[in-house]
């Protein structure tokens, strides 16, 4: 039955996604299945993610004690959406926000988008709110997605990745997937796994979740692209088109490319703003 509380924005001529609101702004909800991007090496997860071809919902995940907004003279720190529209799309059709979910209408999919370079202090603030949220509407199968580094390129198996940060033509991506506390719902059984407890994985984010994962015995997999140079890309295409092949291939979902590509305009973390973090998992 329709909800009264729904508003339906009219499609964009230029974009297949519909976008849905709802009024009330305490009815956030995720679906049992959750896609996690971030501000990952060089935000591939949330390009990929954010070229999603669905009817979907927009909502804010607020965190407490991590204000959002633009900065306009306050005190404290405000998180800034590192990711934002650069084709021309109004912002009522769907503007980036630094938290955000976005959930699928039919598909049945959460999209959990931390697009915003949280500082590590902060991190844990983010993985409280998520877990909460997972373990409120009984979340069974999580998916994180992340472009890394690993400076120890001896304890995983590298030779099954391309060098595609030495190529030109930045060559095609290969991708891992690990099983975390038992995870049975893998994308792709035949992809390596990775041994992140192998050497100091400089990701605050991704550390922070595999250790509240770990604690909450939470079943989750690692969709992950490895570089061999912690190198920043405008756009690491070979990335993101690996990552919506493996969804579009093993989930149905599907997505833009070229909106990924060329839609989105990636704002990069400051210079010595602390966002590498040297953790072990």
């Amino acid at each position: 039955s329709a909800n009264p509380a729904r508003e339906v924005a009219v499609m964009s001529s230029s974009s297949r996604i519909a976008v849905f609101s709802r009024m009330a702004e305490d009815q956030l909800y995720l679906n049992r299945a959750c896609l996690v991007g971030y501000c990952d090496l060089n935000a591939s997860s949330l390009r990929a993610l954010l070229g999603i071809e669905a009817r979907v919902e927009f909502w804010d995940l607020d965190v407490p004690g991590l204000p959002c907004g633009r900065d306009d003279g306050a005190q404290q720190q405000l998180l800034l959406p590192a990711c934002e529209r650069w084709d021309g799309t109004p912002p009522m059709e769907g503007e980036l926000k630094p938290l955000q979910v976005l959930n699928l209408k039919y598909e049945q999919y959460s999209l959990i988008l931390v697009n915003s370079h949280v500082p590590p202090s902060r991190v844990h603030l983010v993985m409280q709110r998520v877990f909460q949220l997972f373990e409120q509407f009984k979340v069974s199968r999580v998916h994180l997605l992340s472009c890394l580094h690993l400076p120890d390129a001896a304890a995983n198996p590298i030779e099954l990745l391309d060098d595609i940060d030495n190529r030109a033509d930045g060559g095609a991506a290969r991708l891992t997937e690990t099983a975390f506390n038992g995870a049975a719902d893998r994308l792709d059984p035949g992809l390596p796994s990775l041994d992140l407890t192998a050497s100091p994985v400089r990701d605050a984010f991704l550390c922070c979740f595999v250790q509240f994962a770990l604690v909450d015995r939470l079943p989750f997999t690692l969709l992950a692209c490895v570089r061999h140079r912690a190198k920043v890309a405008s756009v690491d295409s070979p990335s993101v088109a690996a990552f919506q092949a493996c969804l579009a291939d093993r989930l149905g979902l599907a997505f833009s490319l070229e909106r990924s590509l060329n839609g989105i305009r990636f704002h990069r973390q400051p210079v010595g703003a602390g966002g590498d973090s040297g953790m072990y998992v």
